[in-house]
């Protein structure tokens, strides 16, 4: 039978003081939810995980909603939120842990509601890095996909606050600040 002597009391000890002050030290995800729909109208919204119901919020025009919660160890943390507005209700995963984590720096995901669906607010990393693609599939009689840089830092940041984009068969096009029209096109990714 194996019994503790003194230095592997001490040795669990420190092990127990350590991972408490490491928990201690990280951060809750803080999530936002912010009403931005077209000609102000308000927005129902319900939040809810399998554990925890957020109860229903009335977001006017430019209000938001936030809670804070800490991601459990298995990487399967969800919040799911209804949103109700004109009439139409619609479901959206307003945090998936496997899909969030990298995507919300600093532990914080903004997301703006608009009439077209949520918008994922980010900010870009310190340093430079920061990089996101998407992958478009089309379904017409040349069944094909495609993808595309859609935020690449050194071609982005200086360029739009509020990067918008259309897509289309030849390549995604952005808005041109200085025109007001998407004027700006690239080529599909390699």
């Amino acid at each position: 039978m194996f019994s503790f002597t003194r230095q592997d009391r001490v040795l669990l000890l420190l092990l127990l003081i350590t991972t408490a002050l490491s928990a201690e030290g990280s951060h809750k995800t803080l999530v936002r939810v912010t009403n931005s729909l077209d000609g102000g109208a308000d927005l129902t919204l319900h939040c809810k995980s399998k554990d925890d119901d957020l109860g229903v919020h009335l977001l006017h025009f430019n209000g938001s909603f936030q809670f804070r919660f800490w991601p459990n160890f298995w990487g399967t943390t969800k919040f799911g939120c209804s949103m109700e507005w004109g009439g139409k209700v619609h479901w959206f995963d307003i945090y998936r842990q496997n899909r969030d984590t990298d995507r919300c720096g600093n532990d914080y995901c903004l997301w703006i509601i608009k009439d077209s669906g949520p918008f994922l607010w980010f900010r870009p990393f310190y340093w430079g890095t920061s990089q996101f693609f998407c992958f478009f599939k089309w379904q017409d009689t040349h069944a094909r996909s495609e993808w595309f840089d859609i935020y690449i830092d050194r071609r982005d940041k200086d360029r739009c606050t509020v990067c918008q984009w259309i897509i289309q068969a030849p390549g995604p096009c952005t808005l041109n600040q200085e025109t007001n029209k998407f004027d700006i096109c690239f080529p599909w990714n390699p």
